[in-house]
């Protein structure tokens, strides 16, 4: 990967304002570290404006694309390729030598399949890797370590033992420091679409599935195929294990009108047991907590295998410059920069002598603070969280592959090599201390790897489903996501087996067989089409 210098701009001018539909917040992006880095950079701040799809549909039903930069998927792309609003990056290649240089096999991908059959490059695809995912977290299970500690670390075969576990646990501790009740599962339904997304990640995501779209359940082992309605699903099995965690007391009643927010916040009040799910940057207790050895932490049943992801050749997610934008120059400068190795490094880990020093050798190594910054959350001096500039705007150039000259992976949750040499460190809380010595693990995504428990997902780049299929899994969706919360809350097992044969039932008569004829075919496609965009 050539490494093309990030090219600067902030002295000697004004700074730009560049407004950038895109991001996990809305509103002038400034005092942190990355926003400080833009400034010194590229002479640019960002103004994040609102990007979901309402606003989207407005800018295009307006025919004006408001923002310099827009993130977005492919079929939005494409609407506002035949639409005539975006800049053709073509026009402009000598601003993008970064893109050009390291995007690899993507701009291709974009020209043979995002294009509107132009062959044009309206947009460049975000992500691009050459390697697995190297995250340290990898979907759990998470539940609360000081009680499983105090119950002598009992071994858990299947999915199936969470349950006692956990009923042991609550008997032992029905309240949490304040009184308040404890359960082991607060579920949340604001994340729904074609099923109930917490069933999902507690079954089939921790017993080695996948689906590449719609209903289809996808075994990473064998790559065997079937789908979430079959009566040896993944997904139905989350189902019966929900249920019979109702049954035993152990689900939050109030489950089905939680949202995410707010079952987050039972989660750090610790008052529920089980996190099926990416914690990263949330989830964790108080350090004063986990100082006095409270805290979450995965706990892996024997069984238990994880989709380690797939090699992103061709990237995921779209950026694309207004062909209205008055800061044209800037908004190349700003794109050209998220495919600058040093660009992308920097906005992931902050300046040199912060978050990350280099030896003797040149290699990069975490200081103190930059280990509070990369595990225990703690802010920047001048603001902002680890990765926080990769991941704020929802979008980086370059994923998981590795500096060319500092030898890491981009990846803010990979881990880094402890420089002491040992497994267990002095900034560790007692906590961390437990589990490393434990599971003999640096991190949750070593544990999976050296215990040889990641599976890939083939790469498989696949086109968006056509309208048709997309209502069809519209409608399904809907009446398999309301069956499914009544199944986890059925008075027994007779209602409960009555639902899920009546919700089969209705997906059958609804078209479910022509959605997932859709997927099939089109995964087989993808897959058979791969190898023309993974580099020789």
């Amino acid at each position: 990967m050539p490494a093309v210098p990030a090219k600067g701009g902030g002295a000697g001018g004004g700074l730009v304002t560049l407004d950038v539909a895109g991001g996990i917040s809305t509103g002038l992006q400034e005092n942190r570290y990355w926003t400080e880095i833009l400034k010194e950079d590229l002479g640019i701040v960002l103004n994040l404006v609102p990007h979901d799809t309402d606003a989207i549909n407005t800018m295009m039903a307006a025919r004006n694309i408001t923002a310099d930069v827009v993130i977005w998927n492919d079929a939005q792309l494409e609407n506002a390729i035949r639409a005539g609003l975006l800049l053709n990056l073509d026009d402009r290649r000598d601003k993008l030598p970064n893109v050009f240089a390291n995007a690899g096999t993507s701009i291709q991908y974009v020209r043979d399949n995002i294009s509107n059959g132009t062959g044009g490059l309206y947009g460049l695809r975000g992500n691009v890797g050459t390697m697995l995912p190297s995250s340290r977290f990898l979907e759990g299970p998470y539940l609360r370590w000081d009680f499983y500690k105090e119950l002598g670390y009992p071994e858990l075969t299947n999915l199936e033992d969470y349950l006692p576990l956990m009923r042991k646990m609550l008997d032992a501790h029905p309240t949490n420091d304040n009184g308040q009740r404890m359960y082991g599962f607060a579920l949340f339904s604001d994340w729904d679409g074609t099923f109930m997304q917490n069933a999902w990640w507690i079954g089939p995501t921790h017993e080695g599935k996948w689906s590449p779209g719609g209903f289809l359940e996808i075994d990473l082992g064998d790559l065997s195929v079937g789908t979430i309605l079959d009566d040896n699903s993944s997904y139905k099995k989350a189902l019966q294990l929900l249920y019979d965690a109702n049954q035993m007391g152990l689900v939050d009643p109030n489950s089905p009108s939680m949202g995410f927010s707010q079952e987050l916040e039972l989660l750090e009040a610790a008052r529920v047991l089980f996190w099926p799910g990416y914690i990263a940057n949330s989830g964790r207790l108080t350090t004063e907590q986990e100082a006095a050895g409270m805290g979450y932490r995965m706990i892996p049943f024997a069984n238990e295998r994880i989709g380690g992801g797939t090699i992103q050749y061709v990237g995921s997610d779209i950026i694309s410059i207004s062909k209205n934008s008055k800061n044209v120059d800037k908004a190349l400068e700003y794109v050209d920069y998220l495919y600058s190795p040093d660009g992308v490094w920097n906005l992931v880990n902050g300046r040199r002598g912060v978050k990350w020093d280099l030896d003797q050798n040149g290699e990069p190594y975490l200081t103190d603070l930059g280990w509070d910054i990369q595990y225990n959350n703690k802010e920047f001096p001048n603001g902002g969280l680890n990765g926080e500039g990769r991941y704020y705007v929802n979008f980086a150039g370059l994923g998981d592959m590795i500096h060319p000259v500092y030898k890491r992976n981009f990846n803010p949750d990979a881990d880094w090599a402890d420089k002491r040499g040992t497994l267990v460190t002095d900034q560790d809380s007692p906590l961390d201390r437990d589990w490393k010595t434990k599971m003999n693990a640096a991190g949750d995504g070593d544990y999976f790897r050296k215990n040889n428990r990641v599976l890939e997902v083939p790469f498989a780049p696949m086109n968006p489903a056509p309208e048709n299929i997309q209502m069809i899994n519209s409608r399904i969706g809907d009446t398999v996501t309301t069956m499914s919360w009544q199944m986890v809350f059925a008075r027994n097992q007779a209602e409960f087996d009555s639902l899920w044969a009546d919700m089969v039932q209705r997906a059958n008569g609804m078209g479910v067989a022509a959605s997932n004829e859709w997927y099939l075919t089109e995964w087989n496609r993808a897959r058979a089409a791969a190898s023309k965009y993974i580099p020789k």
